[in-house]
């Protein structure tokens, strides 16, 4: 279960660290192209809008189901206190377990997308066993086999804009680390009273859901990288062309 663990960390910080590298690249292209920020805004944001839909449409669905009032939504691109948000919704104050709900809404829908287009696409269960395996030989060959599915761009490109836009941003957070807190007091309670030997009959379903998820999260970070490559390139030719630096 270790190795598993390691490996599921490893693949999700690998998936945060490119899909960052992505971003930053999309958006320093598009100032080098417009040299205007609200233009760049919006060709940033148009590659990336079927998730950036996804995300705030998870946002107000989950507000509604859990009777929380959606005041406003909006897909349009907006530069705030230098940042850009891409999208926002809007909901009423409430308590924070239904809060921290709404705000991870778009991670937990966006990490089920995936698995379904893992699954029923690139039947990602193979390349879970090669995870699994711990053959790094294996898990590169099964990822290059994935470029060989039918209409695999297309695929590739669904994959990229739902896992680029369904981190939570700051404000979707804010009430998770009391949540966390809480649920560790529960964990930690149910350990001193029973001990360890409950977790045994988790163990099974944990470690299978981790595998699937490690094996998700290194197929889009492959597609990222298959992005983030010809993007750096771009973005290194029109600054020469422009004479424009971008810093980040």
């Amino acid at each position: 279960m270790l190795i598993t663990t390691l490996v599921f960390f490893f693949a999700f910080g690998l998936l945060l660290l490119l899909g960052r590298q992505v971003h930053r690249a999309m958006h320093g292209l598009a100032l080098l192209l417009t040299n205007n920020y609200q233009s760049a805004a919006f060709l940033y944001a148009l590659p990336l809008l079927p998730g950036v839909a996804l995300h705030e449409i998870s946002h107000a669905v989950m507000a509604l189901i859990l009777r929380v009032r959606v005041r406003s939504f909006t897909l349009v691109p907006q530069r705030k206190a230098g940042s850009i948000t891409l999208g926002s919704v809007e909901v009423n104050r409430a308590d924070i377990v239904r809060m921290t709900f709404i705000g991870l809404a778009p991670m937990l829908v966006g990490i089920v997308v995936l698995t379904m287009i893992g699954w029923y696409v690139f039947d990602i269960g193979r390349l879970t066993k090669t995870i699994v395996s711990g053959d790094f030989r294996q898990i590169s060959n099964q990822v290059m086999l994935a470029t060989q599915v039918g209409d695999a761009y297309l695929w590739f490109y669904l994959m990229f804009v739902v896992a680029n836009a369904m981190l939570p941003s700051s404000s979707d957070t804010v009430t998770l680390p009391p949540v966390l807190l809480f649920l560790t007091c529960i964990f930690a309670t149910i350990v001193f009273v029973v001990g360890f030997d409950w977790l045994r009959y988790v163990k099974t379903g944990v470690v299978s859901t981790m595998q699937w998820l490690s094996a998700v999260f290194i197929l889009t970070s492959f597609i990222n990288l298959l992005v983030l490559i010809p993007l750096w390139f771009l973005v290194q030719i029109f600054q020469k062309l422009t004479g424009r630096q971008i810093v980040y």
